[in-house]
């Protein structure tokens, strides 16, 4: 019979939790980016990778970075389909889970019940952190494998606002330039994989 610490033990998968991937917007512009670095650092380190996204369409999306693709499954805004998705990705014990924004997060917990030794990480983007969050969002920043703040203004808000701890933060500025859709540099991608290899 195998052991507990066996039956337990993370996979090598990675999943993304986005709010929505295939629209326009700031938010959407990064996740799609962390998205990408994801499937690429996945499929470099021979993981798999699903994403969830809460408001795109409840379909199989195929989306195109410059020449290289990445799919997704959209919830069509339903939380509670978007919920039994994570959950069900979660069965899978995976290695690393990423919260793409704060109101993700809560879900990470119960998540974790299904994979207790996954590591987490969650995206904060600026004004949704400056103000105290409810508790559940709070916390969930709190207990978070790493935090990723754009700036330092906004980290610094994730430590006196939200009480994270200084050392889960990591400050890395989202690259958003008006060319990355059709042209991407090793450089725009060297930061975000370091990211992703110090947490798995």
């Amino acid at each position: 019979m195998p052991s507990a610490s066996r039956v337990w033990q993370t996979h090598r998968v990675l999943i993304g939790l986005f709010p929505e991937l295939n629209a326009p917007g700031g938010i959407q512009r990064a996740g799609r980016h962390l998205a990408f670095v994801m499937s690429e650092y996945a499929a470099s380190h021979k993981m798999e990778s699903r994403f969830l996204s809460l408001n795109d369409t409840q379909e199989l999306h195929r989306m195109h970075v410059g020449d290289r693709e990445f799919v997704f499954t959209g919830a069509d805004r339903g939380k509670l389909k978007f919920a039994a998705n994570a959950m069900r990705a979660a069965r899978r014990r995976p290695k690393l889970v990423l919260a793409a924004h704060p109101n993700l997060a809560p879900l990470l917990r119960y998540m974790r019940l299904l994979a207790p030794g996954m590591k987490t990480i969650v995206c904060t983007h600026g004004i949704e952190v400056w103000e105290a969050l409810p508790s559940t969002r709070r916390n969930a920043l709190c207990r978070a494998t790493l935090v990723l703040s754009p700036s330092r203004a906004t980290a610094d808000h994730l430590v006196n606002v939200q009480g994270v701890d200084h050392d889960r933060i990591r400050v890395l500025p989202w690259a958003l330039d008006p060319d990355f859709a059709t042209r991407f540099s090793a450089l725009l991608l060297l930061p975000s994989q370091e990211i992703f290899r110090r947490a798995a």
